[in-house]
């Protein structure tokens, strides 16, 4: 009995000291963090590599990040599996154009280790890239333009449409269209406009960097003619239609950069042609309705009416 206790005596301690010893030797992980890559505008990739387990089973890795220096588990964070193998991390929720820190991670039984901190940035959005087109169908109070918006640069397109103004420079603070969203081509009706009056236009492109605009165009108005008068513009006579008093003399003024004529349809009176920037004029000595149109253009039609 004296033995066995003897050897109690000898064993117990030799036990406990092996399992302190063994408890005491368990300490965090030891890892670094793998250089950040593949950053984009709301992204990047990173990870990290665990060199000890500290001597107990790795539970949880990844990284973790923040605006802040010294991100923690709190903060936000990828799960990447357990154990010591090398692993991969993709980063994902940044917003555009910011700085962040980032720290690798590994759990085990005695807690929580972080790697070294590696700080980047994401890339800042750009505004979109758009282009005016040139203004067609112009009368005394509108205009055809529009644009064509070839990249979004990363962000979206949320609006887009044209501006103008009488002052060089026209923003969306001031008068424009909407015509939809996104990239490619769009029309855009310009209305609202004064005869006679030069406009400035650009196209504008909206993402979640801001407005951007294209290349500046102008284009002036149709004047309203005066009494008697009708211009030749844009491939039409204006106004189509003029009632005047009879002995009334009517001019016609080419404001085209091309030829035109004035001829009865009837015959009975022809201008012959009326090279850009000259008149021509007919007194009419009676009554009636009358028809006339452009030889070389023959789509062109007007009437006046003599009373």
């Amino acid at each position: 009995m004296k033995k066995i206790y003897f050897l109690l005596v000898l064993i117990v301690p030799v036990f406990l000291f092996f399992a302190c010893k063994k408890t005491d030797s368990i300490s965090v992980p030891v890892l670094s963090t793998t250089q950040v890559t593949n950053i984009t505008f709301t992204t990047a990739a990173s990870g990290g590599i665990v060199t000890s387990d500290g001597g107990s089973a790795i539970t949880s890795k990844g990284v973790c990040w923040s605006t802040s220096s010294n991100p923690t588990i709190s903060d936000p964070k990828t799960s990447d599996g357990s154990g010591t193998s090398q692993f991969i991390s993709n980063i994902t929720g940044l917003t555009a154009g910011t700085a962040y820190f980032v720290r690798a991670y590994a759990t085990n039984s005695a807690g929580t280790a972080y790697g070294d901190e590696i700080s980047f940035s994401t890339i800042p959005l750009q505004p979109a890239a758009v282009s005016t087109n040139e203004v067609s169908a112009i009368t005394i109070s509108t205009g055809i333009s529009g644009g064509n918006v070839t990249a979004d640069n990363g962000s979206v397109v949320s609006a887009r449409g044209v501006c103008w103004s009488v002052n060089a420079g026209p923003t969306i603070a001031g008068s424009h269209t909407t015509d939809g969203a996104g990239t490619g081509t769009f029309v855009s009706n310009i209305s609202g406009l004064l005869d006679g009056t030069q406009y400035f236009v650009r196209a504008y492109a909206t993402n979640g960097s801001g407005t951007a605009y294209g290349n500046e165009v102008t284009f002036t108005t149709v004047a309203i003619p005066p009494a008697n008068e009708i211009k030749i513009q844009a491939m039409a006579f204006i106004p189509q239609t003029l009632t005047v008093a009879v002995n009334s003399t009517v001019k016609w003024k080419n404001l085209d950069g091309i030829t035109h004529t004035v001829t009865s349809d009837n015959g009975s009176w022809d201008s012959g042609n009326i090279p850009a920037g000259n008149t021509f004029k007919f007194t009419f000595t009676a009554t009636g309705t009358f028809h006339y149109h452009c030889t070389i253009h023959p789509l062109m039609t007007g009437t006046i009416i003599v009373q």
